[in-house]
């Protein structure tokens, strides 16, 4: 009995222990697997991204939808507008040189009308009760003269009695009768009756320009003046106004300085009219300015008739020859054929260029025009 009682308690024992062994095993493993698994995770991920890098180097590259190549546009649409052809310019000035005034009469002076400067074919001052006219000529008058005279200055005088309104022939060298008849309506105009039928130079106070401004005047009333003396210094003035840099075109443009206008004629880049050049040199603005004359003065030109013109983008335009080229338009006329067209660029603005007809046709018409590969091959005939 007593042994039995051993054996059971040994195998019991036994079986404990054995029970308490396989516990044991149990954790110890699953210890090793909980392990184990992080380790695991980790080598996957690792291989994923070793994985989507390989793919990153080894697979040919793909341009994004966005930086994908445009789509090339082969026409434009096109307006119309009124050109002026507004600049701003910059004119030289050309001036005379100082000059002399010389008195023609002896005398004294009994009227002086030089105040607000000297004018071809008024009255400059009166010597001995005789008035003395301001003339200018080209050929400086040096003489007096009679019917049938001949000679450069017979014809300066011609010229200018004809340029004050008189019915004298402009170009001719010869004193003629009308030459007379114009001369003495001219004194009865300053106020000098008529004594004879001749020309006297005693009469003439020669100057240089139309209008003249002087200095230094000796004739004043009561002064006594002789023939062959200076009565006056006349300052150099305006002659000529040039557009610095300028090109001349085929079209009459406007000049605009210092508040006056003219037109500068097609062809020309400069004004000497001698009435505007003096309107200018008699201006406030222009004695204001001083030394920065020599600078220049700032003007404006434009066009003395605007036309209307084509707006077209500027690569639309092919077959440049100067200023000229052509355009393929579409038209409401031509439907959906387009058409070449002559055109001449008469401006430009911001990668636009202005044009017209060639040919001075009206370009209204035209809705589009073809661009790049539309005109490649197309040539300007």
């Amino acid at each position: 009995m007593t042994r039995h009682r051993i054996c059971w308690r040994r195998r019991r024992d036994c079986q404990d222990d054995h029970h308490v062994a396989g516990s044991t095993a149990g954790v110890s493993s699953a210890r090793r697997t909980g392990a184990v698994l992080p380790w695991t995770v980790l080598a996957i991920l690792v291989t994923a991204v070793v994985s989507t890098g390989a793919c990153a180097l080894l697979l040919p590259d793909r341009a994004p939808a966005l930086l994908a190549a445009p789509k090339e546009t082969t026409s434009a649409p096109v307006a119309t507008q009124l050109y002026t052809g507004s600049q701003q310019v910059t004119l030289h000035v050309t001036m005379s040189d100082k000059r002399q005034l010389i008195s023609n009469t002896t005398g004294t002076v009994t009227g002086d009308y030089s105040s607000s400067g000297l004018v071809s074919g008024k009255a400059a001052m009166k010597v001995d009760g005789r008035r003395i006219v301001a003339l200018h000529t080209a050929q400086a008058m040096y003489r007096d003269l009679g019917l049938n005279d001949v000679g450069d200055d017979a014809q300066a005088l011609n010229n200018e009695l004809s340029r004050l309104g008189y019915q004298v022939t402009a170009g001719s060298n010869r004193i003629t009768a009308a030459t007379i008849s114009g001369w003495r309506r001219l004194m009865a105009v300053i106020g000098n009756p008529g004594d004879d039928d001749g020309i006297h130079l005693s009469d003439i106070l020669w100057i240089p320009e139309q209008n003249i401004s002087v200095s230094h005047w000796q004739a004043q009333d009561g002064a006594s003046i002789a023939q062959g003396a200076v009565i006056a210094d006349v300052p150099g003035t305006i002659v000529k106004l040039t557009v610095s840099n300028g090109k001349a075109t085929d079209t009459d443009r406007i000049l605009r300085v210092l508040g006056h206008e003219t037109t500068l004629p097609a062809g020309a880049t400069s004004i000497d009219d001698a009435a505007f050049c003096a309107t200018i040199a008699s201006s406030e603005q222009w004695h204001a300015m001083d030394d920065s004359r020599q600078d220049g003065l700032d003007a404006t030109l434009r066009l003395a008739k605007p036309v209307r013109v084509l707006r077209v983008p500027a690569a639309a335009v092919f077959g440049m020859s100067g200023n000229e080229g052509c355009v393929m338009a579409f038209s409401s006329a031509a439907g959906d054929r387009a058409k070449t067209v002559p055109v001449r660029i008469v401006g430009s603005s911001l990668g636009v260029s202005l044009v017209t007809a060639a040919d001075g046709s009206s370009l209204a018409a035209v809705k589009s025009v073809m661009l790049g590969s539309r005109i490649a091959e197309t040539t300007c005939s």
